[in-house]
């Protein structure tokens, strides 16, 4: 009812356009209609106002909004040095889910590295969901039960005759050593005991990142 008050007085200004409207948090408990009934309702206030603010704690609300209007500044406050921190968000980054997301970790740790050990395990949590997820996509035929994972399909590669889909992989699993990435991933896996004592070496893991999103691009 607050929310439908204050559109309705904005709905009656004569000068919108010299105008500085806010918004702060305006979908809660809101469902799907409503939620883009109102992102529609906001985007054309966005466009005549002379500034226009939206805060939020929706991501996908901010995602949704920034879909129709794209002259967003995105700005998230953060926590750094035992203080709050304003700066430019990815929101579309952040949305991203499941192999999506994993990809983008890698591709960001092949742009820009990684500033401690916690971001390197995070990329090599990644290494083997990205290429199950996209084996599993591809080639659904072939692993049909869940408890199926990446070395149950390397090894449908090997074994694989020149009759079968799989067979033009063989290659790739020679030349990439796809074997070595799911055996590099093991060493740091929460199943072993020392994965936290396990080192790891930027040189090392920029070449499995590599190697990963090079057989994402031939699969």
């Amino acid at each position: 009812m607050a929310l439908s008050f204050f559109l309705a007085r904005i709905d009656l200004l004569k000068d919108i356009e010299k105008r500085i409207i806010v918004f702060d948090d305006p979908i809660s408990s809101f469902d799907t209609r409503r939620r883009m009934t109102t992102v529609s309702i906001l985007s054309k206030y966005a466009e005549k106002a002379q500034q226009f603010f939206l805060l939020s704690h929706d991501l996908y609300f901010i995602k949704d909004f920034n879909e129709r209007n794209k002259k967003c500044l995105n700005l998230k406050i953060i926590w750094k040095d035992s203080s709050s921190v304003i700066i430019k968000h990815n929101v579309k980054a952040e949305t991203l889910t499941g192999v999506f997301k994993d990809i983008h970790t890698l591709q960001k740790y092949q742009r820009d590295g990684a500033m401690d050990d916690i971001e390197r395990r995070e990329v090599i949590r990644c290494l083997r969901p990205v290429l199950e997820g996209v084996f599993r996509f591809k080639y659904f035929h072939f692993i049909k039960k869940d408890d199926e994972w990446l070395g149950d399909f390397f090894s449908k590669i090997r074994q694989c005759d020149d009759k079968s889909p799989l067979y033009r992989l063989k290659e790739l699993y020679d030349d990439l050593y796809l074997s070595d990435i799911n055996d590099y991933c093991k060493q740091y896996h929460h199943s072993n005991p020392n994965n936290f004592e396990t080192p790891i070496y930027d040189e090392e893991l920029r070449q499995f990142v590599d190697r990963t999103l090079q057989v994402l691009m031939y699969i």
